[in-house]
């Protein structure tokens, strides 16, 4: 079978069922899980289990209307974890809502209410008007379990207007049999004859059964109450009778009891006593198969164990949440930068009175740019960044930013050290010594001067902190860093130029400083600076 001709079977059941004819409806939900546990492969696709979620639901149904919560509760469940699963929202919304119907039936009316908001904040995201007019109506029916009835008819007026909407007139039976009921419970009997008689009328063009039981049995009701003035006990009788009939056809024991409760008040108020015990008795048994205590708290324990489920998942869903924060925090900033802004921290900014501060760009690499194309500059730009990347994390710096082909680090925060100087100069030679083109890349270069880059750097203090709010970075700032940028801009291809205060923290070492006396350095005035080379004269 095609999924078309599966999705077919699962219309068809729903049809059936609401023909009365409950056991069709079973072995079309049967044949389409055996047909799709025979044929699929390792696991199910996300179809085949939408289409098994399907199949269960409407299993659940039958087993509801069969007075079989248990059977119905654990259909709906296998029908949920299954739409979950595949993240399959329109049938986890059917599920949630039918979980929150069982309960009502039980009379567990806040649990059912809690099922019903949830899957009416999913059916209103993906703005769903079925489910959420399904869902409203719902609600509508524990409001009137809990005589709120003016909230009530609130609801069911949302629900209608929805129904309208779509022009589903199954839901707009459902929506007058329940305004009947309100009017009922009001005793505004001649409003709740016409909103019933309207219900059935429609429900019986659907050739609904289901329906047309629930309209008859109501107006049985009405037409036995005392205080109204139509009131008939022979037609209250006919209604009954008839509804009666078709319940027992369909074997709906949710119904037989409603029919058998609505006979036993009406041989009441005629007293006679014979046959309203008869009826009771019949109501009671009834209600006692459908809800008794171990059923009851069975769905009880089930409904709670999904609130725990739901409640771990959350847990999960922030754990992996919180995890990938981190993950990305941690590579977009210094881990423990990052890890203060994890723990919360306010304001992030701190003072070191001593780092050095390195900058590097690429010599003629703008030239070189223009004849390549984009995606090729970045994957340029890409490998010889990651590979400084490396380098200075190697050496324990910190790599700040890259502007364009410009590349800027520190070392001495944002944990300070008292070798920054020595740190810095280390893989500053490193990154002159590693700096190559791609092979695939060489055309670009040739017919230039060899690849270079020029580096400078210089020693101050800095404030150095997170900017921003939403894309925020780790940045440092003085007039330090403005000097260890005009080194850079001032330097030589293959060069480290550095300033006379960074010649004084690394001190005398191994490196050569070959003095370029007092030079002009832009918006600086008169600098003594130096490059640093190393003893054989590189660098």
């Amino acid at each position: 079978m095609t999924l078309i001709e599966l999705k077919q079977k699962i219309t068809d059941a729903f049809t059936e069922q609401n023909q009365g004819n409950l056991d069709n409806s079973i072995e079309l939900c049967n044949e389409v899980l055996n047909y799709i546990d025979l044929h699929r492969g390792e696991s199910l696709t996300n179809d085949e289990s939408s289409i098994s979620a399907s199949a269960f639901n409407q299993l659940g149904n039958i087993m509801q209307v069969r007075g079989d919560h248990t059977a119905a509760i654990n259909y709906y469940t296998k029908a949920l974890h299954l739409a979950e699963a595949v993240n399959d929202s329109v049938q986890s919304v059917a599920c949630l809502c039918n979980i929150g119907s069982v309960h009502g039936s039980l009379g567990n009316s806040q649990m059912s209410k809690d099922f019903l908001f949830q899957a009416l904040e999913i059916a209103s995201r993906i703005n769903h008007k079925l489910y959420s007019a399904n869902i409203l109506y719902n609600i509508a029916g524990r409001l009137l379990e809990e005589n709120n009835l003016d909230e009530s008819l609130l609801y069911l007026s949302r629900a209608l207007d929805l129904y309208n909407q779509i022009d589903y007139l199954n839901g707009v039976v459902l929506v007058h049999l329940n305004i009947g009921c309100v009017h009922l419970a009001r005793k505004e009997y001649l409003d709740a004859v016409r909103a019933l008689h309207e219900s059935l009328t429609l429900a019986e063009q659907l050739n609904d059964t289901m329906l047309i039981i629930l309209n008859l049995g109501n107006l049985g009701q009405v037409y036995q109450e005392q205080e109204f003035d139509d009131m008939d006990y022979n037609v209250a009788q006919q209604y009954l009778e008839r509804a009666l009939t078709l319940a027992e056809s369909v074997q709906s024991k949710r119904d037989l009891s409603f029919i058998h409760q609505g006979m036993a008040s009406l041989y009441k108020v005629q007293m006679k006593w014979e046959e309203a015990f008869t009826h009771l008795e019949l109501h009671h048994q009834l209600v006692q198969e459908i809800s008794s205590t171990e059923v009851k708290q069975l769905v009880e324990r089930m409904g709670y164990e999904r609130k725990a489920a739901m409640h771990e998942r959350e847990i999960e869903i922030q754990k992996a949440e919180t995890n990938a924060t981190r993950t990305l925090l941690h590579r977009v900033l210094p881990v423990v930068i990052a890890n203060r802004i994890i723990d919360k921290e306010p304001e992030i900014a701190d003072y070191f009175p001593s780092v050095s501060i390195l900058f590097a760009d690429i010599r003629g690499f703008t030239t070189i740019s223009a004849a390549m194309p984009a995606h090729s500059v970045l994957r340029f730009l890409g490998y010889v960044f990651s590979d400084f990347d490396r380098i200075i994390k190697k050496h324990g710096c910190e790599k700040i930013k890259t502007i364009g082909d410009g590349y800027m680090a520190i070392a001495g925060a944002p944990i300070s050290c008292d070798d920054h100087a020595q740190r810095i100069t280390t893989a500053a030679f490193e990154m002159i010594e590693s700096l190559s083109v791609p092979d695939e890349m060489r055309k670009y270069f040739d017919g230039h001067d060899p690849l270079s880059i020029r580096i400078g750097i210089h020693c101050g203090s800095v404030v150095a902190g997170v900017v921003g709010q939403d894309r925020f970075v780790y940045d440092v700032f003085s007039d330090a860093v403005n000097t260890a940028s005009r080194m850079e801009s001032h330097g030589e291809a293959g060069r480290i130029h550095v300033s006379e205060e960074f010649k004084n923290v690394l001190g005398e070492t191994s490196y050569r400083y070959i003095s370029r006396g007092e030079i002009e350095i832009k918006g600086k005035g008169k600098m003594r600076t130096y490059f640093l080379e190393r003893p054989d004269g590189n660098g």
